[in-house]
């Protein structure tokens, strides 16, 4: 159901201020992978220099239990999902916020839940719809900014495929598919028509991509043998396989790319023995800027396990979600996290937060824990980064 945007009586005034202020080595056909290089030295700069300002809560109705940020596009404006009743319907939905604190909720075709991915450069957002077909694949459709919902039909062609990371500001998606028991390929789709696999990688290499940048540029992982890099794949360079650190146990992967060509990913490396699970090695955020430049970034957190990129700037600043420190196996502490591509990487001040994207005005939008802590909130937080 289709709600008027209205306008709510708890706009903060000073929010809108802060929604409207948030490879390498060429890699032929014939090239071997590069085993090894060394790191860069880590940024010298204190931590201090790059930093989360004070969380302001979103502004969502009285009524309204939970509120989750998926995305930001870079005019500030917001879709997420509620955990209960909200916006005045009697179940969870999905949602479109404003800067000047209007919103949308976003319709259930076939009464189907919505499972926005992000929202585009003018409000579109991209989601997954559940398939009333319990043997078809997710549906994905595009929602414009007057709530109007377009179908992007995945290929009919025996093949299952998926969508890879948020499309690019063309709403160009990485697909990945194949047959049963197959070969998972690559390509650029868009559900209009556009269609293009990705040229197969050198012999006794695989190719996964995570993402794209609005430049066609694809980031993603190369697996061979035993070993996995962070790769891209240009129409003028082909592939391109990205310098491994020195430190790196098994590889690294590559997760974003921004318009800059700059890759952010993870590196597996040896750290502390009384972490859990320490034998396959910690999970290390990593940066790529440039063509012979790797930094492994120092994180504050004893134990990492997972580092999850959501989104970066043209001017190198990218945010994410830190995993780590548990204590135990099955209990994980999550951290909203901003880096530069120079080295520099900040927490924000609270756990159990993470970070769904960041605007053009360097504002990040995420999530943290209510008061109480019996449900998440969206919040924005300022970013400094004095030198």
């Amino acid at each position: 159901m289709r709600h008027a945007p209205v306008r709510l009586p708890c706009v903060i005034p000073r929010l809108a201020a802060l929604f409207c202020s948030a490879a390498v080595l060429a890699c032929s056909s014939e090239d071997a992978l590069p085993t090894s290089a060394t790191p860069a030295p880590l940024d010298a700069r204190p931590a201090a220099a790059l930093a989360f300002g004070p969380a302001t809560p979103v502004p969502v109705p009285a009524d309204c239990p939970e509120t989750v940020p998926a995305h930001v596009n870079a005019r500030g404006v917001i879709v997420g999902f509620t955990g209960g009743p909200c916006f005045g319907g009697p179940n969870p939905e999905a949602f479109r916020m404003y800067p000047d604190g209007t919103w949308d909720s976003l319709p259930e075709p076939y009464g189907q839940p919505v499972s926005p991915i992000s929202i585009g450069p003018h409000d579109e957002v991209y989601a997954m719809v559940q398939n009333p077909d319990p043997n078809g694949d997710q549906l994905v459709a595009v929602i414009d900014a007057a709530g109007r919902l377009t179908w992007l039909p995945l290929p009919a062609d025996g093949r299952h495929y998926g969508v890879s990371g948020h499309p690019n500001g063309r709403g160009t998606f990485v697909l990945y598919g194949g047959a049963p028991n197959g070969a998972v390929e690559s390509f650029l789709w868009n559900g209009r028509g556009r269609f293009e696999p990705l040229p197969m990688p050198p012999a006794g290499q695989l190719f996964r991509a995570n993402g794209l940048n609005d430049r066609d540029e694809v980031v993603g992982t190369m697996y061979t043998g035993d070993r996995q890099h962070a790769a891209t794949w240009s129409r003028r360079d082909g592939y391109t396989v990205l310098p491994l650190p020195s430190s790196a146990l098994y590889g690294s992967t590559g997760d974003l790319i921004d318009n800059q060509g700059r890759v952010y990913g993870r590196t597996q490396v040896v750290k502390d023995s009384s972490c859990p699970d320490w034998s396959t090695g910690t999970t290390a955020p990593t940066v790529w800027n440039g063509r012979d430049t790797v930094r492994v970034l120092a994180a504050p957190v004893r134990c990492l396990t997972a580092v999850y990129w959501q989104a970066a700037t043209d001017g190198g600043l990218a945010v994410g979600t830190l995993w780590g420190d548990p204590s135990s196996p099955s209990m994980l502490t999550t951290f909203a996290f901003l880096a530069t591509s120079d080295g520099r990487l900040a927490l924000a001040p609270c756990t159990d937060c993470t970070a769904a994207g960041i605007d053009r005005h360097e504002v990040v939008v995420g999530k943290m824990p209510t008061d109480d802590r019996s449900a998440y909130r969206a919040v924005t937080w300022p970013v400094s980064t004095k030198p």
